[in-house]
């Protein structure tokens, strides 16, 4: 099974991801012969406690995603209710911190949109639907988590 090993900093277990355009919304585009936005290479952090994997909104404009509807989330801030987030597709891929580490690509994925994260220095939250297809291990004592698909 291909891996890699990253650094868990102060603000957590953080990578490479490149976010683009869904596979299936990009043949449609290209067979209807219209410009397809260049994917984004941002960072990203694992979160274990989300249900989803979720994008800034400024990722979305930049590739000029289509919503396709919306996803249900309840945090701390909503209390005991649930707020709602835009949902788009995307096509999501995860690097390691090299070029020769082998990269996990998942060429068609529901997304959510959520202006948590710029601030924080990430772009993306890598949720349990994406980490539900790998192996994750946090090393705590090592600072360290592995990734395995």
């Amino acid at each position: 099974m291909p891996y890699f090993v990253g650094q868990i900093d102060l603000r957590g277990p953080v990578l490479r991801v490149v976010v683009g355009v869904s596979d299936q919304d990009r043949s449609i585009l290209e067979t209807l012969n219209f410009t397809v936005a260049q994917p984004v290479v941002v960072e990203g952090i694992i979160d274990t406690g989300a249900g989803f994997t979720a994008i800034d909104p400024a990722i979305v404009q930049q590739l000029s995603l289509p919503q396709r509807g919306t996803i249900p989330v309840v945090t701390p801030s909503t209390g005991r209710g649930n707020a709602t987030l835009p949902q788009y597709a995307a096509s999501v891929e995860i690097y390691g911190s090299s070029a020769q580490e082998p990269t996990y690509r998942i060429p068609n994925i529901a997304v959510g949109a959520a202006e948590l994260f710029a601030q924080q220095g990430f772009s993306v939250l890598i949720g349990r639907d994406v980490l539900s297809r790998c192996l994750v291990v946090y090393d705590g004592k090592s600072q360290t988590y592995t990734l395995s698909f």
